[in-house]
Order: C-alpha cells, then structure tokens, then sequence
C-alpha cells in the first residue's frame, strides 16, 4: 500500500475512532492555500460523498503580502470552486495603533471571529483547521521558552468548541508526501522562510537540528501532552471541588476568596485556582510570577491586573476577583427633574418616588429621605464620585471628604469605583446607598418629600 493511500487510511480510521467529524456534518474548512490546508481539504472532499458532509471553504487575506496575499486568495477560490464548494473571504483590518496586542495574536483573533461569524452565517457545525504534528511541536516549545504553566503543555487542542483540527496526529512529511503523490497544487508563504519570527526561528533553526537526533520527536511530544491533558481533566475536578468550599459570589459578581484558607493550598493549587476562576487562557511566565509575588506578600487595597481584563484585589481577609468594566471618574449621567423616575445605574436601579407626606424612616442606608424643597432648581444628576467630593453627613457637624467616607465604611477598592453620588447643583445630596447629606434631610417642616431607593442586594462574602 503506497503512503497516499495509507494516511487516507488513517485519517479515515482517526476520524471514525475520535469522531471528531461525524456524518452529515456541515463543514468549514480554512484555506490559507498553503500546503496543509489544501491537503486537509482534499482529503474532506473526497471522503464528502461517503461521509455525506457539507463542505464550504473560508479564506482569510491578512494584507501583509501585498500581491503575493491577493494571489493567495485568489488561488484558494478558483481551488474552492472547481471542488463546488461554497467559497467565503475576508480581509484583516488595520491594526489600531494603540493595540495591547502584537500583530500575530491582534490577526489571530480577527480571523477565528471571521471563521465562527461564517460558520454561523451558513449554519455550519464545524470550523476545521490544518495544524499538524509539526505544529504541535512548534507551540509546545514556544510555550516552554515563554515559561508556561502546566496547562500550556497541552499544545493545540485537538477540539475545542467548534474548532476540529483533524491533520493533528500527522507530521508535516506525511502531508508533504500526501500533497506530492497526489499532484496537489498549493501556495508558498515566503513570510514563513523569515526567522526573525519566533515561530519560524523555532521550526527552521531549532526543529531541524532536532529531528536530525530524534527523527520522532513528534510522538514524544504528543505523549506529553496526552498526559498533560489526563492531568488537566483530573485537576479541574480538584479546582471545581475548590471553588464550592474556597469561593463565594456577591450579588455584583465579586469572587471573594478568603485569604488564610486559600493561603492552606500549595502554591500551585492557589495559583491555579485564579486562572480556573478566570478562565484561564495562554498565561505566559510573567503572570504566573506576578500573581504568585501578589498571593504571598500583596496588602489591603493593592489590585493585580489580570489576562482577560480581571483584577485581583487584596481586601483585608479576603482576595477579591472581579471583571467588571468599571466606571470612568467623568462617568455623569444626565440630569432630570426631581419626580417619580426609575432608571438603571450601572448594576444599580436609582428609584425617586415623590409623597406628599412622609414615609417611615429605616436604618437600609439604600434607602432614604430628602426634602424636595431644599433640591436647587429641582434638579438632580447621577454620577461616579471623584476625589476631592465633599459632603456634610447626616448628623455630622461640617463636611467631610467621601474618601474618608468609603475608608471608613471599610468599602473594598471594587465597591469604592463602583461608587455613585446624586448631586444637585454641584452639590452631593447623596452618597448613594452609603449616607445622605444633612442639608437635605427632612425636618418638621419639609411638606414635599422625596423617597429615593439604591437597588441591589447583599454585597456579604460569606467565606
């Protein structure tokens, strides 16, 4: 049996064991046009009639190449179509200039949002990929060099969500040789020959010299992360069992972790409880250090910033993790009249009900009393506090700084800039849901009342 016919053979029999791709799938296949993916999309398509699969073909032009890139995109829809396939393409947008992001992970991202809004678009099951064994290896070692966790030696996931990458059990010279046998015509990346890229300095400079050593260095590597993987599935069984007796969730959303108990884990399950929370994704070494500096030795008030835009927060006994979008310090809502209103602030419904007789007092600093006659012009704002509001307090002889207010109130940093004040005139009328200022406080002879409400439940950790 030739080697065209036996890596037909056993991608056939690695489909059928993992069932990776089912029958009567609806397929998308990504084609660069390169070498793997039109080999991946032959191999589909001639399998298509038997496995009773719908294929169509994606394309995306990142730009970079000026008319080598058109020419690849062009080669990936005549491809397309002379196969009948249903042909989509794209074009990536220009990089903003103040992108957290490098090129290669800014492209990555903007082409697997393309790949699933086509897949979507077109009712399609799986969005299919042409990573091999080559590549596995290539990621696995730069994820080394970058010090990565555990995790990261799971490499490339075979399947993950949508996302099916069937070539993964098969070295780039079975598909080299697929690709010759079978006369395939495919196009040459010349980016990809430019070690100045990581990936490429690995795979030309670092990979050859090794596979002149260990001509199967591929298999070791799939060993390693198979067992990476075992270790993985059996770690977040601990980490959801951690979760229920270390984490509770306050109505806002807050992970509160109490510090001494997390503190009794060894330093690989605490850190690895935080990226379970987060749901994790690729942390390089720095992360790993700087959250483990900030468990050990981080005070009250201090916030590490997080991938995947969460921040850990020390809050006296309790870690806290939040991924909130807070407010801006010139978040202002607009202003209104003082009447019967109801109206979402942030995670927060602010409710102003008008009475003309008072209503019973209450010690819920969420609710309060205001005489409407003492509001300027009857009109009041919403905004975010900032430093330097003052305000006089309730019962408190002149003013005092909301600051000192929020310290006082033992407020965590997340509550502090999730903080609102109702203001009139410039004027602080409320620190909402905290306290009232005493100059508009309902006296014997307040006639107009004004009911106001903060809305949310309670923000108690219980662990």
């Amino acid at each position: 049996m030739n080697k065209i016919n036996n890596m037909k053979r056993v991608f056939v029999e690695h489909l059928r064991r993992t069932g990776l791709l089912p029958k009567h799938s609806r397929i998308l296949v990504a084609l660069s046009g390169g070498m793997d993916s039109v080999v991946l999309m032959y191999l589909l398509d001639t399998l298509s009639s038997d496995q009773n699969w719908h294929i169509e073909v994606a394309h995306y032009h990142h730009g970079i190449r000026g008319e080598e890139a058109d020419e690849d995109a062009a080669f990936s829809e005549k491809l397309a179509k002379e196969s009948g396939l249903n042909f989509h393409v794209k074009k990536l947008p220009p990089m903003p200039d103040n992108s957290s992001e490098n090129w290669e992970a800014f492209a990555r991202r903007h082409r697997y949002q393309f790949l699933e809004k086509c897949r979507e678009t077109a009712g399609l099951d799986w969005i299919v990929t042409a990573h091999h064994a080559d590549d596995q290896a290539e990621t696995i070692l730069m994820k080394i060099l970058h010090g990565t966790g555990v995790q990261g030696l799971q490499g490339i996931r075979e399947k993950v969500g949508t996302i099916v990458r069937p070539l993964l059990p098969f070295k780039r010279e079975n598909i080299e040789a697929y690709a010759e046998e079978n006369s395939l015509l495919f196009r040459h990346d010349s980016t990809n020959d430019d070690t100045k890229f990581e990936r490429n300095f690995i795979r030309h400079e670092i990979l050859t010299v090794l596979g002149s050593r260990f001509s199967d260095y591929q298999s070791g590597i799939k060993i390693l992360t198979e067992n990476v993987n075992e270790l993985e599935d059996f770690l977040e069984k601990e980490l959801e069992r951690r979760r229920e007796t270390l984490v509770s969730v306050r109505s806002d959303g807050v992970l509160c972790i109490n510090v001494d108990h997390l503190m009794m884990e060894s330093a690989f399950m605490r850190k690895r409880l935080i990226y379970h929370l987060t749901n994790g994704g690729d942390w390089r070494g720095h992360v790993w250090r700087s959250l483990d500096a900030f468990l050990n030795s981080s005070r009250t008030g201090q916030m590490l910033a997080l991938p995947g835009s969460w921040t850990l927060l020390r809050d006296r006994e309790k870690f806290l993790l939040s991924q909130k979008t807070l407010f801006k310090a010139d978040d202002i809502y607009q202003s209104f009249q003082a009447r019967d209103l109801s109206m979402s602030v942030g995670d927060y419904k602010f409710e102003l009900v008008i009475l003309s007789e008072s209503a019973p007092f209450t010690t819920d600093s969420s609710e309060e009393l205001i005489d409407i006659a003492s509001i300027p012009s009857n009109t009041l704002q919403l905004r975010g506090w900032q430093p330097g509001d003052r305000m006089n307090p309730l019962g408190l002889n002149g003013s005092k700084k909301v600051s000192d207010i929020l310290i006082d109130r033992k407020l965590d940093r997340f509550a502090k800039d999730r903080q609102y004040v109702l203001t009139s005139d410039d004027e602080i009328v409320w620190l909402c849901g905290v306290c009232l200022d005493d100059r508009f406080k309902v006296t014997e002879k307040t006639s107009r009342f004004g009911r106001l409400q903060w809305l949310e439940e309670n923000l108690l950790c219980e662990n």
